[in-house]
């Protein structure tokens, strides 16, 4: 834990949580604050997965890390913001714990109003936040669904994005939600990304909400977005008011309890050839896609990506001469927002 290199300290880092000898627990707490970013970044990722209690407050100090991993690339011409991934870990790691002492939230209430050459820091800290219980988070992520988008390209918005998912994750652990004017027009009116996260909340939430979205997506050119409304709600066991057509109500079927296999042929047919239609890239049909496979098994006809992967602008960066060196650093690919 002293060597001067950064690599064996990280290596007996690991060692030393995956012993689990409470005689060490000192020395691998006094591992937040070592000179190398590297372990730092280490320690952080270990507190996610270990969550030890008194592991909060040197988490709350590395929240305002300020290591740019940015140069580490290997990449010219890369993303104008800032990679503070050590501060990124210590908000994810935040996250993972089931209670947050008020000076926790309070400092992940902070990071995502402070403005920072990185924006994903604010996206972990509004994410850390999504399940717990603080009247004030439904404001912050209300007032992060309104933010600007990136420098330079606007209908990218991160944050937005990320606020949208912490909306999903309150709904889904039946948190206090609401979905405020601005949410609902962005649901209709906003890209995929943001649409589909807010559409599904409102069938979660069903009722008066879901109702009341699902007439105003009635024109034809929306039918995708009402349709993961209906999904959604039928997933959530919200769906006994709300009108269900084509497959969709032996979709219900199969929630009230039934398997595939007790369908009748036709109807799973049906069925899986409507979940084999759903496209991906076309709107919020990935969600649609997600959803089906996630609970029920059905049969996709392509894979779906990661539905909360940042939409992102897309740049080709030049590798730098120092990247195909044996001088070049461990992380090696764009950066992601992750």
């Amino acid at each position: 834990m002293t060597h001067e290199r950064y690599r064996v300290r990280r290596d007996a880092l690991d060692a030393l949580v995956r012993a689990g000898d409470p005689e060490d627990r000192d020395r691998v707490l006094a591992a937040a604050g070592d000179r190398s970013a590297d372990v730092r970044l280490a320690w952080a990722r270990l507190m996610q997965e270990c969550k030890w209690p008194e592991a909060v407050a040197p988490l709350l100090k590395l929240l305002s890390d300020r290591r740019d991993f940015s140069s580490d690339d290997g990449l010219i011409g890369g993303p104008p913001w800032s990679k503070f991934s050590v501060a990124r870990a210590a908000a994810r790691a935040l996250g993972a714990y089931e209670r947050l002492p008020a000076s926790a939230v309070d400092a992940l209430l902070q990071a995502t109003r402070k403005k920072s050459r990185d924006p994903f820091v604010a996206c972990a800290a509004i994410s850390a936040l999504a399940d717990h219980d603080d009247h004030r988070i439904a404001d912050a992520i209300d007032a992060a669904l309104e933010t600007a988008g990136l420098e330079g390209a606007s209908q990218y918005r991160p944050l937005a994005q990320a606020a949208a998912w912490a909306l999903f994750d309150r709904a889904v652990a039946r948190k206090p939600v609401r979905l405020t004017p601005a949410a609902v027009r962005m649901g209709i009116e906003d890209g995929a990304a943001i649409a589909g996260p807010l559409l599904m909340v409102a069938g979660i939430l069903g009722g008066n909400e879901a109702e009341s979205l699902l007439r105003d997506l009635g024109d034809s050119s929306l039918a995708p977005r009402a349709q993961l409304v209906r999904v959604a709600a039928i997933i959530a066991g919200a769906a006994a008011d709300i009108a269900l057509n084509g497959c969709l109500p032996t979709l219900a079927k199969l929630k009230a309890g039934m398997t595939l296999d007790q369908l009748t042929p036709e109807e799973r047919a049906e069925l899986e050839e409507w979940s084999r239609g759903l496209k991906p890239a076309c709107d919020v049909q990935r969600f649609t896609a997600w959803a089906v496979n996630t609970e029920f098994s059905l049969p996709l006809s392509e894979d779906v990506a990661n539905p909360r992967a940042f939409d992102l602008p897309k740049r080709i960066g030049v590798l730098t001469m120092r990247s195909l060196s044996p001088a070049r650093e461990e992380t090696a690919e764009p950066d992601d927002g992750a």
